[in-house]
């Protein structure tokens, strides 16, 4: 799954063309799609139960719903649908995101829910990130987390945008529940690491 996100930046080029070959032919490799299926599933269920605290309405990474299941669904349809459509393959969640709707992998009306959610939890996770230090910390005064989220959502009224918030996550997990989320009592231990 890191290997979907992996990419040459620097470099020798005669190098660069070897390791990005290399890694193009690991992500098209066939796999079993229901090995697949319990590795990825087992990997984000052990990731929820180490971060058992409710996050915060702001937290964009760990909240379910949130940056981490959009990109679990995104490597695993990559993963899965790969070695048989490889234009699909990019390193950016959103581009590939457009690459399996036009792929016919992912429904339209599907992929453009889980863009936009991406799209909101990438401009609420700017602002955080180039207003606070720590945004993840509890204790911040309620009217500093109202005026940032405002800035990155673009909604002024706090039930509103908690609403838009909320159904964004709501979206984006029940995507994730059908497309992934098997639960962990019936999944196979996964073998040794991950495909």
């Amino acid at each position: 799954m890191a290997l979907t996100r992996a990419r040459v930046i620097t470099g020798d080029e005669m190098l660069g063309q070897i390791v990005t070959a290399d890694i193009r032919a690991v992500l098209t490799r066939p796999r079993d799609p229901d090995k697949l299926l319990a590795d990825v599933a087992h990997m984000r269920n052990r990731m929820v139960a180490q971060h058992r605290q409710q996050p915060a309405l702001w937290d964009c990474k760990h909240r379910r719903g949130g940056l981490i299941d959009i990109e679990f669904i995104t490597q695993y349809l990559l993963l899965r649908h790969a070695s048989t459509e490889p234009a699909i393959l990019a390193t950016g969640t959103a581009e590939v995101l457009r690459r399996l709707i036009d792929a016919e992998i992912l429904a339209e009306d599907t992929g453009a829910a889980l863009l936009d959610a991406l799209a909101l939890w990438h401009q609420v996770q700017g602002v955080l990130r180039v207003t606070l230090e720590a945004p993840e910390s509890a204790g911040l005064p309620l009217d500093v987390v109202d005026r940032l989220l405002t800035r990155a959502t673009g909604i002024a009224d706090p039930a509103l945008r908690t609403h838009r918030i909320d159904q964004a996550a709501l979206t984006a997990l029940a995507i994730y529940d059908r497309l992934i989320g098997v639960p962990a009592a019936v999944l196979p231990k996964p073998e040794t690491g991950l495909s």
